[in-house]
């Protein structure tokens, strides 16, 4: 009987116990700390809380950019970014586009593309450009294709206040590692009049470096240049349409540069 009462007891002791810890609020800090408190005030920019064991002592403020999820005492979980990385600002805004570089027809190919935002501050884009489907007297006749694709980075600034965020998620400043790759028949020289022809297939991994503007969350425009390795080819100088190549054959220097326009979509 007396034993039946201690362990009756123990597991009074036991429940009170767990009920006790699981009382209290805990801050989930970005920097894997955590502080076991009571919640006074969750505010637009900061958290009011007083120490757990001393809720009558002094009240103390966090940054809310500090936290990165706070557990309350009902169980209820509350999860923090920062506004640059915060989806929900950009919920209203139209995150894809369909775009055409604007200047290709007059380099002997049309290329058309697809943007879509994955999250705020990366988008992964591709595109796809018709060779010779343009006006070119330089192109030795060129009929093909190419594709490429890249993801983007956009930059952040390097210091930034409270609530600032990027004016739109397609929007702004830009790094695009990307790979390219074309496959085209042409004349065998500018001047050859026999009607020999070749396949030339090139590719390339290129870094590029650009800007987007967006007006009314409708229209946009994205210029850009980059450089990279190009392989393939057998030209001193070699246009790959997605791009051109300098040098023999093998692995050469790339360059490629674009003035796309778009329409944005939801």
């Amino acid at each position: 009987m007396k034993n039946s009462k201690k362990l009756l007891f123990s597991l009074m002791l036991t429940c009170l116990g767990f009920g006790f810890l699981q009382a209290q609020d805990i801050i989930h800090k970005k920097d894997k700390s955590t502080l076991e408190v009571k919640i006074l005030e969750v505010g637009l920019d900061e958290v009011k809380y007083v120490d757990f064991n001393d809720q009558d002592g002094i009240v103390y403020v966090v940054d809310k950019g500090l936290i990165s999820k706070i557990q309350f005492e009902n169980g209820k979980e509350e999860f923090y970014t920062d506004d640059f990385e915060n989806p929900v600002l950009y919920a209203e805004q139209r995150d894809m586009a369909l775009k055409l570089d604007f200047l290709s027809p007059l380099f002997g190919f049309t290329e058309i593309g697809f943007e879509k935002a994955l999250k705020p501050g990366q988008t992964v884009e591709f595109n796809v450009g018709f060779i010779g489907l343009g006006t070119n007297s330089t192109a030795n006749d060129s009929r093909g294709a190419y594709l490429s694709g890249g993801y983007k980075f956009f930059y952040k600034p390097l210091f930034f206040n409270r609530g600032q965020r990027y004016d739109h998620i397609l929007k702004g400043k830009y790094i695009k590692p990307e790979i390219a790759i074309s496959a085209f028949r042409h004349d065998e020289s500018l001047f050859d009049s026999n009607g020999n022809r070749e396949t030339t297939v090139m590719g390339a991994i290129l870094l590029n470096f650009g800007q987007q503007r967006v007006f009314s969350d409708i229209f946009m425009v994205d210029y850009h240049v980059g450089f990279g390795y190009a392989f393939g080819g057998d030209n001193a100088i070699e246009q790959g349409f997605a791009f051109n190549s300098f040098g023999d054959s093998g692995a050469n220097f790339a360059v490629s540069a674009g003035l796309r326009i778009g329409i944005l979509l939801k």
